[in-house]
C-alpha cells in the first residue's frame, strides 16, 4: 500500500514538472514566430497530433476521472502545442503565397523580356 507521503511527493513533483512543461513552450513559440520561412523544420504532423492528444487527455481527466489538476495540466499543454500548430499554419501560408507572387512576376518579367526582344529584332 503507497503511503500518503509517497502520494503527495508524486503529486508534488507532477505539478512541479508539467507547470514548467507548460512554459517550455515560450522557446519554440519564438523560434518559430520569428522564422522568415515557412518553418519546415517544424513537423506539422506531430505538433497537431500532441495538441490533439493533449486535448483528448483533458477532457479525459474533466470527465472521466474527474482529476482538475491533469485536465488543467493538458489543457495547458494543448494551448502551448496549439500555438505553435497556428503559428507554422500561419508561417506556411503567409510565405507560400510569397513563393506564388515571386513566381508570377518572374513569369511577368521574362514575357516582358521577351516583347521587348521581338521588338527590337
Amino acid at each position: 500500500m503507497e503511503s500518503v507521503l509517497f502520494i503527495k511527493a508524486i503529486t508534488y513533483v507532477y505539478f512541479l514538472l508539467n507547470t514548467v512543461r507548460v512554459f517550455s513552450y515560450v522557446p519554440q513559440i519564438i523560434t518559430v514566430g520569428r522564422e522568415k520561412s515557412t518553418a519546415k523544420a517544424i513537423s506539422l504532423l506531430t505538433w497537431t497530433f500532441w495538441t490533439a492528444a493533449n486535448f483528448i487527455t483533458g477532457i479525459y481527466a474533466s470527465f472521466v476521472v474527474k482529476d482538475t489538476l491533469l485536465s488543467l495540466m493538458s489543457y495547458g499543454n494543448t494551448l502551448g502545442c496549439g500555438i505553435v500548430v497556428g503559428i507554422v499554419l500561419y508561417k506556411r501560408k503567409k510565405y507560400a503565397e510569397g513563393r506564388v507572387t515571386e513566381k508570377k512576376e518572374m513569369v511577368e518579367v521574362a514575357s516582358e523580356k521577351e516583347v521587348i526582344e521581338l521588338i527590337r529584332d
